[in-house]
């Protein structure tokens, strides 16, 4: 399995802002820890769905605030940069940018949010 390097997401958002425009600015540390999350769950709680892995990524970067601007379209931009390295394809993403923003307000635990994501990435997948 392929994962979605720490640089790489750094990548991701500032190609977002220069294209769409936004604010610069990043807190490493903020980053770095939305992807230990990720990772944390990866490892110690075994878990091996991509769907699931890909749902980390919106959700921890997302919820992080590691970039003062940018930070929902940066989490849906790695975690569909995530799917396309396994492979898997995706419809357009009706209603996923919606869902995002409503990760970001939401109170509910991160694993909750993280299985409504994967059921609808899982949901748009090209068969």
């Amino acid at each position: 399995m392929t994962f979605v390097e720490l640089e790489s997401i750094i990548l991701i958002h500032d190609n977002i802002i220069a294209e769409t425009g936004g604010a610069v600015g990043i807190d490493r540390n903020k980053l770095a820890g939305a992807l230990s999350r990720i990772e944390q769950n990866i490892y110690y709680e075994n878990v091996t769905d991509v769907f699931e892995i890909a749902a980390w990524y919106a959700v921890a970067i997302s919820k992080s605030h590691a970039f003062v601007d940018g930070n929902k379209r940066t989490a849906v931009s790695t975690m569909l940069t995530f799917l396309a390295l396994q492979g898997v394809e995706l419809l357009p993403n009706l209603g996923l940018d919606d869902l995002i923003v409503e990760i970001v307000v939401s109170d509910l635990e991160h694993k909750i949010l993280v299985r409504k994501v994967a059921d609808y990435v899982q949901y748009l997948r090209k068969v």
